[in-house]
């Protein structure tokens, strides 16, 4: 008896042990690395842009009406179709100028007939009246006759010269080379005066059109550069402010900015393309990071910040607006900070960093 509660003793010594041994984690850490990356600067200075989006427009767009009231007979261009400047692209049922045109020729045949009658009246009657064999007053009726034939004949003159210059809007002439971007009428409608046939448009020379504040009107005038970044070209287009229109949308408080494109050889813009101008109103306060350089953690944005040992340390940053390479930090970060450049998934903290230079 005295052996078996020994031996129940040394088991209840022995089993807690067991237990713990079997439970022990053993804790592997992590190393501290070394990398080659790129950092930068946070700094203050940079430039203080204003960022606004718009779309590109052509810097004419022309709704082609017909000067006659008159059938479409042919229309001879699609939407799409590029133009030439002077290229036919409307014509006319014409029937009506013609008849006009031969109505007015008629006229004026009868009133040069007219003249040549009284011409030849009055010559008669003035040498009778030299001779003495007419009156005074027939004289004066003959010479009032011809005066008389000779404006009906110059009005008929007129007439013909208006109908002929109307047979010349029987065709709608395209007035510049661009493109053709709708047709509002179809062969048989009828044509009228302000009733558009076709809406065609420019395209040598592009406008990026945009919006502003009346709070940042001030700093923006013609002439100026902007920075445009057109959705469908890779880099970026230097423009300038063409106009500004001195009327507010009231419904934004807004004004439009019209910026002027240069021409892009290899790169063709459209009319309606999407894009962002990029005003530079100067140099900001507010410490500036590159938006490469961010990290998100659970919702939350931050840097790895460099130290004097070269190691690195994350931290949570609140961010202000932004810019399309750049951001700005509200707090969590001090200028003169170095932070790597280009954000890394594989740092932690501790690790160390060999600075290489910012890849352009």
């Amino acid at each position: 008896m005295r052996f078996v509660l020994i031996h129940l003793c040394m088991m209840m010594v022995l089993l807690p042990g067991c237990n713990n041994q079997e439970n022990v984690h053993t804790v592997v850490s992590r190393q501290a690395q070394t990398y080659q990356l790129a950092t930068v600067q946070a700094s203050t200075g940079a430039k203080d842009e204003y960022v606004r989006t718009g779309r590109v427009i052509s810097d004419q767009r022309l709704a082609l009406s017909s000067q006659l009231t008159g059938y479409i007979r042919e229309i001879r261009v699609q939407e799409g179709e590029n133009i030439q400047q002077g290229q036919v692209l409307v014509r006319l049922d014409a029937s009506q100028v013609e008849g006009a045109i031969q109505q007015a020729g008629a006229e004026l045949q009868a009133a040069q007939a007219a003249v040549t009658d009284a011409r030849t009246d009055a010559e008669h009657l003035q040498l009778l009246f030299s001779q003495g064999h007419a009156a005074d007053n027939e004289l004066r009726k003959a010479q009032l006759r011809q005066d008389t034939a000779l404006q009906t004949l110059h009005q008929a003159q007129a007439v013909l010269t208006t109908a002929k210059a109307q047979r010349q809007y029987s065709e709608i002439r395209s007035p510049l080379t661009g493109v053709v971007v709708d047709r509002q009428l179809r062969v048989g409608d009828l044509a009228a005066p302000n009733n558009p046939i076709l809406t065609i448009e420019a395209n040598q020379q592009w406008l990026f059109s945009t919006s502003l504040p009346e709070q940042q009107l001030a700093n923006v005038s013609v002439g100026m550069p902007v920075t445009v970044y057109v959705d469908a070209v890779p880099h970026a287009i230097i423009g300038h402010v063409a106009r500004i229109v001195p009327s507010q949308d009231t419904s934004t408080h807004t004004y439009q900015v019209k910026i002027s494109l240069p021409a892009q050889p290899n790169q063709r813009l459209l009319s309606g393309m999407f894009g962002r101008a990029v005003f530079t109103l100067g140099q900001t306060a507010e410490v500036i990071v590159p938006k490469s350089a961010l990290i998100e953690r659970g919702g939350l944005q931050g840097v790895f910040v460099v130290d004097n040992q070269h190691k690195v340390q994350f931290r949570w940053l609140r961010l202000g607006r932004e810019w399309p390479q750049q951001v700005a930090v509200n707090a969590g970060l001090s200028a003169g900070e170095q932070v790597v450049a280009i954000a890394s998934p594989q740092l932690r903290d501790g690790d160390r960093v060999v600075a290489l230079p910012v890849p352009r």
